[in-house]
């Protein structure tokens, strides 16, 4: 290469060193919606008799925010009871290629459930199923833990669908992986109690004797049908009928071996009772 050449070479690579070009970031806590890249040109030993040329601009492009949002719900509990806590969570993730700083979920205040708190990374909070305060940038992720009570009226499985949107603005490029049915499994429980009483003070040989027995359903769910009564008789006493008029409807007892068994094909709801009222012979 000539003295001429290889000067020429490196007097354009020292114009070309010297090109700045001032671009705007765009930060996941900021939305710039159209961005300007303008460019400056100049050299640092040569004089440039005309620098009005040296500035140059793109046009005012547009920009544009992508997310692939996807939730997952999973049921924390592994058994679940009417009257009892139960946690679950959603795992929302972003693919991408966009960051977020707010979004919307719904159906994790599903009916049967009441006394919800919520759990959210720190300065992230949620309000009516808008999600604020968050820097989720692609291929973050975070969880939303929900502990609640279940109501003592339920008495079967709870279903929902967890949903997340992006917000406003933002474009959800797949929309097929943005909901996930869940169920939380309610398993009925009934705290039954029972009183058995007489009003004989003293028994006599050869007489007959009432004994009521009262079952309470202290809930929190119905006891469903059917409920056992086992009344086990000592020696002296022995098994005769059912007292069907001060008995609740549809008792019926069987003895074997000195032990009643009662039976009652109805439910007993929450906080109500049933009385079997049974007669004895004093042996």
């Amino acid at each position: 290469m000539s003295n001429k050449s290889t000067s020429y070479f490196l007097k354009l690579i020292r114009i070309l060193a010297t090109i700045s070009i001032l671009s705007i970031a765009v930060g996941s806590n900021i939305r710039v919606h159209s961005v300007i890249n303008r460019a400056e040109i100049e050299s640092t030993t040569t004089f440039d008799p005309n620098t009005a040329n040296n500035v140059d601009q793109t046009p005012d492009i547009p920009i544009t925010f992508e997310v692939d949002l996807t939730i997952q719900a999973n049921v924390i509990t592994q058994t679940i009871y009417p009257g009892l806590p139960v946690e679950f969570n959603f795992e929302i993730t972003n693919n991408g290629p966009s960051s977020v700083t707010t979004l919307d979920v719904s159906g994790y205040d599903l009916s049967g459930i009441n006394s919800a708190t919520y759990i959210l990374p720190q300065g992230v909070s949620i309000n009516n199923g808008v999600i604020t305060g968050l820097d989720l940038d692609a291929n973050e992720s975070f969880t939303l833990t929900v502990n609640a009570v279940v109501d003592s009226t339920v008495e079967s499985d709870l279903s929902s669908t967890a949903v997340v949107t992006a917000p406003n603005g933002v474009t959800e490029t797949v929309t097929t992986n943005n909901d996930d049915p869940f169920t939380l499994p309610v398993t009925p429980a009934a705290d039954l109690s029972l009183e058995k009483t007489t009003t004989e003070s003293t028994l006599v040989q050869g007489t007959s004797v009432k004994y009521t027995l009262v079952g309470t359903n202290n809930g929190p769910s119905t006891a469903q049908p059917n409920i056992i009564i086992e009344d086990t008789l000592p020696a002296e006493l022995s098994y005769q009928s059912v007292d069907a008029n001060a008995s609740s409807p549809d008792w019926s007892c069987n003895e074997s071996n000195q032990v009643v068994t009662c039976t009652n094909p109805n439910a007993i709801a929450d906080q109500a009772q049933t009385t079997l009222v049974i007669n004895v012979l004093v042996n």
